[in-house]
């Protein structure tokens, strides 16, 4: 009889192919371009929306065993 008995590694592989991914939305984009006011002035410009970024490759294991 050995100490450990069915030990198990799990791998989990994210993002194969390398490409560059874009997750969900961090903010949304407001006012990108400037807009002329009907009191003549321009408005102040905003940001593009933001996204997060998938790691091009990343792998993570665990290893477990039953007692």
């Amino acid at each position: 009889m050995g100490f450990a008995k069915t030990p198990t590694i799990r791998l989990n592989f994210t993002n194969l192919t390398g490409s560059i991914v874009r997750s969900g939305a961090e903010g949304v984009g407001t006012n990108i371009n400037a807009v002329r006011l009907m009191n003549g002035n321009l408005s102040a410009t905003g940001t593009g929306a933001q996204f997060y970024l998938v790691p091009r490759f990343s792998m993570t294991g665990t290893i477990s065993t039953a007692f």
